[in-house]
């Protein structure tokens, strides 16, 4: 970094130039950019274009090319400002001070901006220049270009304003969305939060931007964040200017006055501290990011770099679908009033053309084919199916890929439908299937709607000659013909397609029409090579005038089943336009992914990394096969992983309603029951149910009502004793639970409902008493999911031999543990669980579990360890979990958990292990957690706790050794209890916006510490002293907050703060202990020890972009740093 005074008048300005280290020196060009961070001269527009100049002219003399100002520069942006403005009231200062607001903004064109473009021209530069644009009484968020001719480019307008920016700034439109081709490549802008809009973000990209400008009024740390993520995603340079104003930069009290605080500010409080950066494509951080004051940050930008960075990911590029999304950006200007011509006369209709959709056949008159990028390699095979044009078989035979990765090979059939005939179809997909058998095909994915058919073409009488409300007999009898060529679910057509799957060994993925009474679906079926049903996929929202003839699915049927070969899922046709729908698919693991899609033909393979592996066909009936090389999977999502290391989940979450919705669904009394359903005289077990779910009463006794409901839950298999033994129980909870008072009218219900029960006998089979196979453990897992292990035979011994189930040493018929982690479970978890009485572990991670936790879990009153992590589990932690007294592990972190935490959790007093990490919790940290008295570990990182820390919490806490409360929506001070929690281990509080000081006793207390992290906040001061007692440091983490001062000689890294002095000598003296060196963007200054050559375990270093001085010492290259 260089330093350099400045001439303006409102302090020194500190340019910071990057000379592009490691850049390749035969790239193509390299820009000098400069990004200004100073403060409006508030209602004083010329003085402000004064102090301007002043700014063009220093960065002008440091070689720059070109030079961007904040947002609204020029007029100013009003922070703090309400213009007294309440709901349905204006005050008359507030309509005052807009009239001076209004009169600081300036017309474009006009004489400000010819000033302006005089700048640009005097000082040879490209300018961006944000200002507030006067357009008569109405006011813009504007930046305006201007070019080294003097010359005005032109604007854009900001399209979307914030809060209560949308009261004062009007709204831009898509006619000033511009990115100009200069010299020195394409510039565009994008102001403040415009930038989380990803259209908008993508039209620029779309129209090759390679200088994006993002000025702002956000200082906060997700705005660096934000800048990296569109660098990299747009593969371009980010160049991002903010102010930095103090109180005195603004005009004082009354004039002026700042809504939401207490008190006044000082006239030196910092209003608005900066934070201007320039990062390049690849995400690194050329320059800032700055909070220290007004200034210049200059880099010098490789454009190569863009080039390199668009190698492997090109958004609006190779990594583009445009087949499947596109975006549609109106660029014409939206005026308030605009005078039409007279209306002509009409024009006579266009004729129809079909753009989609047959499952095969040919081109309509006048189409054609869209052009292969590129020849796929393909060998020709002639088909043996018979009856209508050659099947071809493509075969792409994973050229390229890595030999030692899994390789699955997949056919895509596309051949079309015997149209009203369905046993002629399925005769048709066997002798397909067979053929891709014999090409070694282990996944065949069959059309859209192959079974049934897809009725191109037809109106069923709703044709452009029929009126709304009258369509044709003849329509109703096409219907007819078509509801009775489409199958049931299960049914006998699913049978067969079963038995193809297990006689030619492939997972087969099958379009039909499924028919569930007079209502049809477009649904496609999943078997795998066993022979087994695995389950299916309604379409969730039919196009155009399918709506009338299928019914919609909903999110109980967007599945995705791990198989050996991958996890496949399948969406259809215009289903894949639908980007919350793939994004659900893409949170589920999908591997290989069937698109089943109508169309004349053009079926297809593609890679991961966008390859097209075989097709498009458009020629006819075909067999499409490739060999795909699973491995290229994790090559792609090396660098990308859209639902991975590539999310934000704390800024964007999807919640999936998974639950089905059915047209009739009966909540009270066991009265509205189907009578069709129900034998006579006989009151089925599921009336219970329904009777006790509707009669919960007050909050308080939720608890109380939802054990007696638990109670019954396992009535289903029980024995006309045991219903007897019922009573019993549920008299004792009553009269245990002083609470369940409000209960007894449920109470009394469910005594009736069991006695008329009891007389009118159960309407389900009783199963066999407990014996020695453990037959009523065998029947409850059973019941737990769809796919079920192969070692779980009905058969054999419960306990000699089921993988996963342990048995006890004295009850040698019950299961006390359950260990089916990473067993491809999905579905729900079956609420029999809570039959298995004798249960102390029970482990069912890594699965595709779904839906909420079962209440009967809190029956496993032995149960001490709980896992139930990553899967894809809904809903709040279950309540009834507080009757596990024994409970000494729960892990249910990486699930979609919602809600605040139940009370009942802090009743565990035998809780070491507790793991909620990556869900969506919310509210504060409740103290109740302070209860857990024999707590060790207490993960709830990521998810959206909000708040402060409970004082008193960790105080009651002795054996606390891990704390990690990473990436919520933390706030306020760390309580000081935290800096004497002697066993402390590992603390981890980043991403949060935790404020104030480190004592400098921080780490006296702390002995046994390792890892501490707390970057990402709003901390300031000095770090302790202190730091060096804590003697078994592994690594600590303080960069982005506000810290000061000089560095203590430890494990450090403390990047983007604001640390000052010299490097010590002593830093030599940590050989054996120091890994990694993180001192970036700071302003420690000095030389460099030679001593550092002693940091032989050093694996990283970084100290850019500080004020070291003198020469780099020889001894630094002792160091083999880990690359």
């Amino acid at each position: 970094m260089a330093l350099a005074p400045a001439s303006s008048s409102s302090g020194p300005v500190v340019t910071e130039v990057e000379m592009n280290a490691g850049a390749d020196q035969g790239a193509t060009g390299t820009v000098r950019a400069t990004v200004v961070q100073a403060c409006t001269v508030f209602y004083d527009t010329p003085a402000t274009l004064d102090k301007a100049e002043k700014l063009v002219a220093e960065a002008a003399g440091y070689g720059s090319q070109i030079v961007l100002f904040p947002e609204v520069f020029v007029g100013g942006y009003p922070h703090g400002s309400t213009f007294g403005l309440t709901i349905g009231n204006r005050s008359a200062k507030g309509k005052e001070d807009f009239q001076k607001y209004h009169a600081a903004a300036i017309d474009v064109p006009g004489p400000e901006v010819t000033r302006l473009a005089a700048l640009a021209g005097k000082y040879k530069i490209f300018l961006v220049m944000g200002v507030v644009e006067r357009v008569g009484y109405t006011l813009y968020n504007t930046v305006l270009f201007f070019d080294p001719l003097g010359k005005y480019l032109g604007k854009h307008r900001k399209v979307m304003s914030t809060a209560l920016e949308r009261v004062f700034w009007g709204f831009g439109d898509g006619s000033t969305i511009p990115v100009y081709d200069t010299p020195l490549g394409k510039i565009g802008a994008v102001i403040c939060w415009e930038n989380r809009m990803p259209l908008l973000r993508t039209a620029m990209y779309a129209k090759g931007v390679q200088i994006y400008c993002a000025p702002t009024a956000d200082f906060s740390p997700s705005w660096q964040a934000s800048m990296t993520h569109i660098a990299v995603e747009g593969g371009c340079f980010v160049l991002s200017a903010n102010q930095f104003c103090r109180r005195k930069n603004y005009p004082p009290a009354p004039e002026y006055t700042f809504g939401g605080l207490d008190e006044e500010p000082s006239p030196e409080s910092v209003i608005w501290p900066g934070g201007s950066s320039i990062v390049s494509p690849s995400g690194t951080v050329l320059a800032g990011p700055n909070y220290e004051g007004e200034g210049l940050l200059t880099a010098d930008l490789d454009l190569g770099e863009i080039a390199r960075a668009k190698f492997d990911f090109d958004v609006v590029g190779h990594y583009a679908r445009p087949e499947v999304l596109s975006l549609t950006v109106k660029t014409e200007s939206k005026l308030p009033l605009q005078l039409l011509p007279p209306l002509s006369p009409p024009s006579p209709p266009a004729p129809i053309s079909a753009a989609s959709t047959s499952s095969g056949g040919a081109l309509q008159s006048g189409e054609s084919p869209p052009a292969r990028a590129r020849a796929v390699p393909m060998a020709m095979v002639p088909s043996g199916s018979g009856g209508g044009p050659p099947v071809i078989a493509e075969v792409e035979m994973n050229g390229g890929g890595d030999s030692g990765a899994a390789t699955v090979r997949a056919t895509v059939v596309q051949a079309s439908t015997v149209f009203y005939d369905t046993p002629a179809t399925l005769d048709k997909a066997e002798r397909l299937i067979e053929e891709a058998a014999g090409y070694g095909s282990q996944l065949v994915v069959f059309p859209e709607a192959f079974v049934g058919g897809y009725p191109r073409g037809s109106t069923f009488g709703f044709g452009a000659n029929i009126s709304i409300g009258n369509p044709k007999d003849k329509g109703k009898e096409e219907f007819r013909k078509y509801h009775a060529a489409a199958i049931e679910v299960p049914g006998p057509e699913v049978t067969r397609l079963a038995a193809m799957a297990g006689k030619y060994k492939v997972f087969l993925v099958m379009g039909v029409i499924e028919r569930e009474g007079y209502t049809l679906y477009c649904s496609v079926l999943f078997f795998d090579p066993l022979g087994r049903y695995l389950g299916k996929h309604r379409k969730l929202m039919p196009t155009a005038l399918e709506r009338i003839i299928w019914g919609f699915g909903d999110g109980s049927t967007i599945h995705v089943y791990d198989t050996p070969l991958g996890k496949i899922g399948a969406l259809i046709c215009w289903e894949n336009k639908m980007p919350l729908l793939r994004t659900a698919l893409y949170g589920k693991g999908e591997e290989p992914s069937p698109d089943t899609v109508v169309c004349p033909g053009g079926s297809v393979i593609i890679s991961p990394s966008g390859e097209v592996l075989a097709g498009p066909n458009y020629e006819g009936e075909a067999l499409i096969t490739a060999d795909l090389d699973l491995g290229e999977i994790v090559r792609a999502k090396f660098d990308f992983d859209v639902v991975g290391h590539y999310a934000r989940p704390e800024v964007l979450s999807l919640v999936v309603n998974d639950q089905p919705h059915l047209p009739v669904s009966f909540t009270s009394a066991a009265e509205k029951t189907s009578a069709a359903k129900r034998p006579p005289g006989v009151l089925l077990f599921s009336d219970l149910c329904i009777v006790t779910t509707s009669l919960q009463v007050s909050r308080d006794s939720d608890l109380c009502c939802a054990s007696i409901v638990t109670t019954w839950n396992s009535c289903g298999t029980a024995s006309d004793r045991d219903h007897l033994k019922k009573i019993s129980k549920l008299t004792t909870l009553a009269a245990m639970h002083a609470r369940c008072l409000s209960c007894y009218p449920l109470l009394l219900l469910l005594l009736l409902l069991l006695l008329r029960l009891l007389l009118l006998r159960p309407c389900l089979a009783e199963p066999p008493r407990s014996s020695d196979d453990g037959s009523d453990d065998k029947l409850t897992l059973l019941s737990f999911s769809r796919i079920q292990l192969a070692s779980w035979n009905t058969s054999s011994r419960l306990c000699g031999g089921w993988s996963g189930v342990v048995c006890g040493r004295r009850h040698t018929d019950r299961v006390v543990a359950l260990r089916l982690n990473s067993s491809g479970l999905d579905g729900r978890l079956s609420p029999f669980v809570g039959n298995l009485s004798f249960l102390r572990v029970l482990d069912l991670n890594s699965n595709n579990l779904e839906g909420p936790m079962p209440q009967e879990l809190g029956q496993l009153r032995r149960l001490r360890f709980l896992d139930l992590s990553r899967n894809l589990f809904a809903g709040s932690v279950p309540p009834a979990l507080g009757w596990c007294a024994q409970l000494t592990h729960v892990h249910l972190g990486f699930n979609h958990l919602q809600g605040e935490l139940p009370s009942e959790i802090g009743s565990f007093k035998y809780l070491v292990y507790l793991n909620l990490i990556d869900n969506h919790l919310s509210g504060e940290i409740p103290p109740f957690l302070a209860n857990l008295s024999s707590i060790r570990s207490l993960g709830l990182s990521y998810n959206a706790f909000s708040g402060p820390i409970p004082p008193p919490f960790v105080a009651h806490l002795p054996h606390l050794s891990s704390v990690s409360f990473e990436f919520n929506n933390l706030s306020g001070a760390i309580p000081p209890s935290f800096w004497n929690i002697s066993n402390l281990i590992n603390l981890s509080l980043a991403g949060n916006a935790l404020t104030g000081t480190l004592p400098p006793n921080t780490f006296d207390n702390l002995p046994r510490l390792q890892t501490f992290f707390l970057q990402a906040n709003q901390l300031h001061g000095h770090i302790p002293a202190s730091l060096g007692n804590a003697s078994d440091l592994l690594s600590i983490q303080l960069r982005t907050n506000f810290f000061s001062g000089t560095v203590p000689p430890q494990d450090l890294i403390l990047a983007s703060n604001m640390l000052g002095g010299e490097l010590p000598v002593s830093i030599s003296n940590l050989s054996t202990s120091l890994l990694i060196l993180a001192l970036e963007y700071n302003k420690v200054s000095g030389s460099i020890p030679e001593g550092i050559g002693n940091l032989t375990k050093l694996l990283e270093l970084a100290m850019v972009n500080n004020s070291f001085v003198g020469p780099v010492p020889n001894e630094i290259f002792n160091i083999r740093l880990s690359l």
